[in-house]
């Protein structure tokens, strides 16, 4: 069955709640993040579709370091434009300009905020802008994020069956250091569906072994934790799932990841997309 992109697309609410926890030796680290988006379609382009993405309501339960950070570069995420691909992934944001100009006035007051933070260092602040002014840098790690990653799926025009088809590459970004973590993945349509779903879709991702840094990886473990046999076999899982209604909108999505080196460090993400209000 070919899912087909909705003949009429509506305006839909969304809640993208995000749950992480990482441990790296003694220390643990967790956060949820839960926003509310509205995403309205604008009008059809050349390549798919143009979006207007509106965050309605943004909470997380960290409030230091990193995620304080986060909290106040939020307006930067505040209403963006999005253009779609034909298969619905994220093409391009189309209004940086606006963004750039935001970030113009708000640099000055983080670099003075975060004069003293032991955190956050000026480097990590002007980081924020060179994302906002390189060529694709934006795109790039909004895909490999999670919030919008499941706010934009790229699957329409494909046909799918209960047999894995070759899906997507996906990246989890900076999984160690400044080292990503490049996953191959494969879908298949799910036998079984609730009677509101009309296509149910499964991803199962694996570790690209040819163009994952292992050596780089197999070091950067060995220099954090001073041990030079360490054993630095890496243990990954990685599961997507998404549903669409019988307008074939997109209702449900999850995407689950967990990795880690035994007795060194753990990451696991979860992350729940679904109508506002249910």
């Amino acid at each position: 069955m070919t899912l087909s992109f909705p003949l009429v697309p509506t305006t839909q609410d969304y809640t993208v709640t995000v749950q992480t926890t990482s441990l790296l030796g003694n220390l643990l680290y967790e956060n949820t993040r839960r926003t509310a988006f509205r995403k309205q379609p604008l009008q059809k382009t050349a390549d798919g579709w143009l979006y207007s993405v509106s965050v309605l309501d943004f909470k997380q339960t960290e409030t230091n370091g990193v995620a304080q950070l986060d909290a106040d570069t939020a307006q930067l995420r505040s209403h963006l434009l999005i253009e779609t691909d034909a298969a619905g992934g994220l093409l391009r944001v189309c209004n940086k300009a606006e963004l750039r100009n935001q970030w113009q006035a708000l640099e000055p007051k983080l670099l003075k905020k975060y004069r003293r933070s032991e955190q956050i260092t000026p480097g990590m602040v002007a980081g924020i802008g060179q994302v906002l002014h390189g060529d694709g840098y934006l795109e790039d790690v909004l895909r490999r994020g999670y919030e919008y990653s499941s706010l934009f799926p790229p699957f329409y025009g494909q046909s799918y069956d209960e047999q894995p088809t070759q899906g997507r590459p996906r990246t989890i970004a900076r999984f160690l250091g400044n080292l990503d973590l490049p996953l191959q993945t494969e879908i298949k349509r799910q036998a079984q569906v609730p009677a509101d779903v009309a296509v149910g879709l499964a991803v199962e991702g694996k570790v690209d072994m040819e163009a994952y840094q292992e050596e780089a990886a197999r070091q950067a473990l060995r220099t954090m934790t001073d041990q030079y046999d360490l054993d630095t076999t890496l243990r990954s899982q990685h599961r997507e799932s998404y549903e669409f209604d019988h307008q074939e909108a997109l209702l449900h999505a999850a995407q689950f990841t967990i990795y880690g080196v035994q007795g060194v460090f753990m990451n696991k993400t979860l992350c729940m997309l679904q109508p506002a209000g249910s």
